[in-house]
């Protein structure tokens, strides 16, 4: 489920809640006032699976994965070459 960070105006205070992107959020959780809370521009990361200590940014993640599909195509380039020789 999706994290959104939310400003409230009247108590200032942040705060984060986990609600789908169809769904919007009014009452400040804290002060309970109605239609004070505006939703604050978060980037988007990802951390590897097996780790959670050092998150990456998506560009990188998809740079490191073009990297490997790279070397792996020259890799079987390579054997096919040696296969028709």
């Amino acid at each position: 489920m999706p994290r959104y960070q939310y400003k409230c105006s009247a108590c200032e205070l942040l705060t984060t809640i986990n609600h789908l992107s169809t769904e919007t959020r009014t009452e400040c959780p804290h002060c309970f006032t109605e239609n004070t809370l505006i939703k604050m521009l978060t980037s988007f990361t990802t951390a590897p699976k097996s780790t959670v200590s050092t998150p990456q940014k998506t560009g990188d993640l998809t740079e490191d994965q073009i990297k490997e599909s790279r070397e792996d195509l020259a890799r079987q380039k390579e054997e096919l070459s040696k296969k028709r020789k």
